[in-house]
């Protein structure tokens, strides 16, 4: 390997490290290559010639964050980059004092723990933030997550300033993380869907544009981003080869040149009702948006118009079906107490013109019993409510459950863990049984209460 020219380093990442002297002064700059390096130095030392360039003990909070995220650039994915600059923008222009001051403004050798805790609790309410141009606007509340999220990056841009001697010690590192008080999403939005789930949901799929899309997702544990950039160039020798992701940049959304991490590139076997919903889906392509022709550089799998698939859009796909599964309107064999202020009676027949009871609407059966009956005026279908069961359908969850269920039902089946944690895509064995971990509550609860313990 070709020596590194002097001043010039090779960090932890790959990445090369070039530090120069003037005036005595040191100053560092980063890139992928030395050809970098050498621009990147060259504009400093232009900058500081002109007297434009800022001391680093001069510097705001904002113009040290421009710093940090361009020497990140070349670093981590674009995506990353795009998640940084999107919380970091609430957390600067955030409005902390009655002087009307942002985070943003403060220098950054002054910032304080207390500016940090206002900071923290300004998040968390509605507030007033300030974009770069000074425009204020009122900002909701943020979630404890989100509010966590936002001072764990503004740690991590104090611990880089550490680092580079800027600051001699980190004034949010004594600010604890917010105790987490909303529903953990991974068990509403996030979960793993039980058979039963399943089975209802793809029997309400009906026409959608995605349902070979939950096919192939339920049974590769793909991400959605990994299945929209999936190509018929990328199904060979009976196996799936996932290698890149859909992104979404500055300027909108686009097909990267790798996964979301280096584990991320993987092969999956490819199974027998995954060849087929694949086959299916590139015969739709080829009448809907490829002129007759069988594309093999085009995205298998697309938005309804053709574009690049968009799990926000798949998202409310979701939501639609799992409203559909709902009852909206339902009939009681027995009297009982169905919902506040709704009375039943006893009758055999359930129409939409039943005369022998009282048909109510679904808002009314939240508090459904064994016994109970259920019209659903979408499909015509009679849905019995059985012991410990409900008539108000599958709660809403996103397209990253399809990922847990894939989990569980593999570990359930007796898949091994280092063969699971190879198909997921994942760098480590805690990330794979986390995922499983948070899906099996109920069952781990119903097995316990099973154990005869005297």
């Amino acid at each position: 390997m070709a020596r590194l020219p002097a001043g010039m380093t090779r960090r932890k990442n790959g990445t090369l490290q070039l530090q120069f002297n003037i005036e005595g002064k040191r100053y560092t700059v980063y890139g992928k290559t030395k050809e970098e390096c050498r621009e990147k130095e060259l504009k400093k030392r232009e900058e500081i010639r002109q007297g434009t360039y800022k001391s680093s003990k001069t510097l705001t909070v904002s113009e040290y964050f421009d710093r940090w995220i361009e020497s990140r650039e070349n670093v981590v994915q674009s995506q990353t980059i795009r998640t940084y600059k999107k919380l970091m923008n609430r957390v600067l222009g955030t409005v902390i004092d009655k002087a009307g001051h942002t985070f943003g403004d403060l220098k950054l050798v002054k910032v304080e723990p207390d500016n940090v805790r206002a900071l923290q609790k300004e998040l968390q309410k509605e507030c007033t933030i300030k974009d770069k141009n000074g425009k204020e606007r009122k900002r909701k509340a943020l979630t404890t997550r989100s509010t966590n999220d936002s001072i764990y990056l503004v740690k991590k841009i104090f611990r880089n300033a550490v680092n580079e001697r800027v600051i001699a010690w980190s004034p949010a590192e004594c600010v604890e993380p917010l105790k987490r008080t909303e529903e953990q999403i991974r068990e509403t939005l996030h979960r793993a869907l039980t058979i039963e789930e399943t089975r209802i949901f793809f029997d309400h799929v009906g026409d959608s544009a995605y349902k070979r899309l939950y096919t192939f997702l339920l049974h590769t544990g793909c991400r959605v981003g990994e299945a929209g950039a999936l190509t018929p160039r990328d199904i060979t020798g009976g196996v799936i080869r996932i290698n890149k992701t859909v992104t979404r940049t500055e300027i909108g959304y686009e097909i990267g040149n790798e996964t979301k991490t280096k584990a991320g590139t993987r092969t999956i076997p490819l199974l027998p009702e995954v060849k087929k919903v694949i086959s299916e889906q590139m015969e739709l392509n080829r009448l809907l948006y490829d002129h007759g022709v069988f594309r093999t550089d085009k995205p298998i799998f697309r938005l309804p118009r053709g574009g690049l698939l968009r799990a926000d859009r798949v998202n409310d796909d979701i939501k639609s079906i799992c409203d559909k599964t709902a009852a909206r309107w339902g009939y009681v064999e027995n009297p009982g107490e169905v919902g506040e202020g709704t009375t039943c009676y006893k009758g055999t027949s359930i129409t939409g013109k039943d005369t022998k009871g009282t048909v109510f609407p679904y808002s009314g059966i939240k508090n459904a019993k064994a016994g109970d009956m259920y019209l659903n005026t979408d499909t015509m279908n009679m849905y019995l409510c059985k012991a410990g069961g409900s008539a108000a359908g599958i709660d809403r969850f996103t397209v990253h459950a399809f990922r847990d269920t894939f989990t569980t039902r593999c570990v359930d089946n007796g898949m091994t863990v280092k063969e699971l944690m190879e198909t997921l895509g994942h760098s480590d064995v805690q990330m794979t049984m986390g995922l499983y971990s948070h899906a099996n509550e109920k069952k781990k609860a119903e097995q316990l209460k099973a154990v005869n313990f005297m």
